[in-house]
């Protein structure tokens, strides 16, 4: 009952249903006015800022009014008005994702898309709106936890801090959730992001690996990571898979799993690429550090396979 009496207030003949279209004319001409590519756009002039405000509040109500003006809140966002106004679109669009799901759920991408804006506070302002939301389960993070981490190379420390405080904070609250997006993210920078420069995707790789730290979710990892040395088909996807395999911590058990992948998933990526090789030798001077004697000789097997591959 005070849903549709609310709905009625807010889009039909209620005196607040009066506001609502100039509120929308007000922040569709603002989309026209700062979209256009000037080193210094205008200043948001007070009636601009409260329009666009307070259309904000009214898409909170009703999920009819967010549904219709949606997508022109994420063209304010990909405007050139002032970060105080996008601030506060980016904590609507957050409580609108509390309030109305399924609306926001098909605008997921373009969520993500405001950590690769070219403003630290846009990237910063979204970062913490979407940390809330997803430590607090309102959205689902899937492969765009790459989209996070990216920012593990941002030039702003802040944001970096941010981004590293998170990742500990997912960890801390189930610690299966970063070994289940693993192979996904990395699949991502290998393919998406093949540009990355090198030291880049290691510290990305890396940041990620630290949370990976049960026997059995390594041991698990390890079969991923050869299945997927073995199915890649780009020198990038190679030199990865096996920087990734060489960062983890080794046991005999998963050792000797290693060693068994050999002949069927990896043999003839040490024969096409050095950087596989070079990854590879890493591992091998990681086991011997705990080597004992009944399996030293799989160890110098092992390592002979790998300095005579090329």
């Amino acid at each position: 009952m005070l849903l549709r009496i609310t709905e009625e207030s807010l889009i039909q003949s209620g005196m607040l249903g009066k506001f609502l279209p100039p509120l929308v004319q007000i922040a569709t001409q603002a989309i026209h006015k700062y979209s256009q590519p000037l080193d210094q756009p205008p200043p948001v002039c007070l009636l601009e800022r409260s329009a666009i405000l307070a259309l904000c509040k009214y898409m909170c109500v009703s999920s009819q009014i967010c549904q219709q003006n949606i997508d022109l809140l994420f063209a304010l966002l990909r405007s050139n008005i002032d970060f105080g106004v996008k601030a506060n679109i980016i904590i609507a669009v957050g409580d609108l994702f509390n309030r109305f799901p399924n609306v926001l759920n098909e605008k997921t991408k373009d969520i993500f898309t405001l950590l690769h804006d070219p403003v630290p506070h846009v990237r910063r302002q979204a970062l913490m709106v979407m940390t809330h939301l997803i430590l607090n389960d309102m959205l689902k993070l899937k492969g765009e936890i790459v989209d996070i981490c990216m920012l593990l190379e941002d030039p702003e420390d802040r944001i970096r801090d941010q981004v590293k405080l998170f990742l500990h904070e997912l960890h801390t609250k189930a610690n299966h959730i970063i070994y289940n997006l693993f192979p996904k993210a990395i699949s991502r920078l290998s393919k998406e992001f093949a540009h990355l420069p090198r030291d880049k995707f290691e510290n990305i790789a890396r940041n990620l690996l630290t949370h990976i730290d049960k026997d059995k979710q390594t041991e698990q990892i390890v079969d991923k990571l050869c299945t997927k040395l073995r199915n890649a088909q780009s020198p990038v996807e190679w030199r990865n898979t096996a920087f990734c395999l060489s960062q983890l911590k080794y046991t005999e058990k998963i050792f000797s799993k290693l060693v068994d992948y050999h002949e069927t998933c990896y043999k003839e990526r040490l024969v096409e690429s050095p950087e596989v090789r070079e990854y590879f030798a890493l591992i091998v001077q990681q086991v011997k550090k705990f080597t004992k004697p009944e399996i030293k000789k799989i160890v110098d097997d092992f390592e002979l396979k790998i300095s005579t591959a090329g």
